[in-house]
Formats: structure tokens, sequence, C-alpha cells
């Protein structure tokens, strides 16, 4: 959340895209799917950290 509220700024829009990995994450979750929960957060994980250094980027290139 902080990630976006920092980066709204910069037209950075990409907030459908964590809602539907957060969203997958729950539905696993709630199927009492351990093994299907664990891939889909750690997939939400890496794409939020492809996402903040891509922001960063954005940021540095100014």
């Amino acid at each position: 959340m902080q990630r976006f509220r920092l980066f709204t700024e910069l037209g950075s829009s990409d907030a459908e895209s964590p809602a539907r990995e957060q969203t997958a994450v729950h539905e696993a979750l709630t199927a009492g799917d351990a093994e299907g929960t664990a891939d889909r957060l750690r997939q939400h994980i890496e794409n939020t950290k492809a996402r903040a250094l891509k922001d960063r980027q954005a940021v540095l290139s100014g």
C-alpha cells in the first residue's frame, strides 16, 4: 500500500495486478490449498519486488 501511495504521482497505475494476486492468495488459502497458497504468495512477492524496482528506476531516471 505504501508503494502505491509513493508512486501514484508517477502515473503508475498497476494497482489492479496486485489486487488480483492478493485475491488469488486469499482464494487458495480459504480453499485449504496450502501449496497453492504458498505458490501464489511467492509469485505475488516476486511481482511486488519487480514492480518496486521498476518504479524505483523510473524515479531515478526521472
